[in-house]
């Protein structure tokens, strides 16, 4: 298994049709409030044929949190992120070479598929970002420092970050400012934005959840304890606004080198 982590957003129960309502809000009158749980759902089998009809799972998960009172959920729309991870993939490679990794035939149901999930389901979205073999710095952007919680993964230490989506947000525009202004060429603006875009396509009373899962597994136990990497992050985009560009570029630095060391894993795999 590769190792990944994840980044959800959880909705509240009020943003799903009245059947994904219904569902969500049977599983959680049978599990624990204060947790969060995966819930399975049977749903209508309907697989893609040839060599990724194994990849497509048959069931629809969610996570399920509950907060305040409420209960928020995350669906897994498995479906629909294996469809769209296998076009972008198809279209990230060179044509000539795309046949030695995903025949045109494959690749054409795929997009077929995925267009009659989009008709089918058009208020559907993306509710769950993942990595392997890393968690993305930009992902940081969208949580304070002090919302980090060490958590038991696999029976191993983890740790997870959660926020108001409304707080995410805000994170992330005033990021976008600084690195607006003083760095415009900056690489790392574009992937930003689309992490904002992502952001609004969710209800305003969401909760975001940064969650190290199997990458965990990756730093150890004595490193988990001491990763900062939010800090790291938030201590540059201050410095930066300041005009301290060595400052900025210290405490940069020190969280890509430690993200550095963690993707080495992937050469040694």
């Amino acid at each position: 298994m590769i190792p990944t982590a994840s980044l959800k957003a959880f909705e509240p129960l009020a943003a799903f049709d009245d059947v994904e309502r219904a569902r969500w809000e049977q599983c959680a009158s049978r599990g624990r409030h204060g947790t969060t749980q995966r819930t399975v759902i049977l749903s209508r089998e309907a697989g893609l044929g040839g060599a990724i009809a194994t990849a497509v799972a048959d069931h629809d998960e969610a996570d399920l949190l509950a907060r305040d009172g409420k209960i928020f959920a995350c669906p897994h729309r498995t479906r629909l992120r294996l469809l769209a991870s296998i076009v972008a993939f198809r279209g990230s490679i060179p044509d000539e070479a795309a046949p030695a990794f995903l025949p045109e035939e494959e690749f054409e149901r795929a997009l077929t598929e995925l267009r009659c999930l989009h008709v089918e389901h058009p208020g559907w979205r993306t509710h769950i970002l993942q990595s392997a073999w890393e968690v993305p710095l930009r992902w940081f952007v969208l949580f304070d420092p002090s919302e980090r919680r060490l958590v038991p993964f696999g029976g191993r230490p983890s740790i997870r970050y959660e926020t108001a989506i409304a707080a995410a947000r805000r994170r992330a525009a005033r990021a976008l400012h600084v690195l607006g202004a003083r760095l415009p060429s900056s690489t790392v603006i574009g992937l930003l934005e689309d992490l904002a875009e992502w952001l609004e396509e969710f209800h305003e009373d969401s909760r975001i959840v940064l969650e190290y899962g199997e990458v965990a597994g990756l730093l150890g136990a004595g490193e988990i304890g001491e990763d900062t990497t939010a800090r790291d992050i938030w201590d540059a985009l201050r410095a930066l606004e300041r005009g301290d560009n060595d400052g900025a570029a210290a405490s940069y630095s020190q969280a890509a080198e430690r993200w550095a060391r963690v993707r080495a894993h992937e050469s040694a795999n």
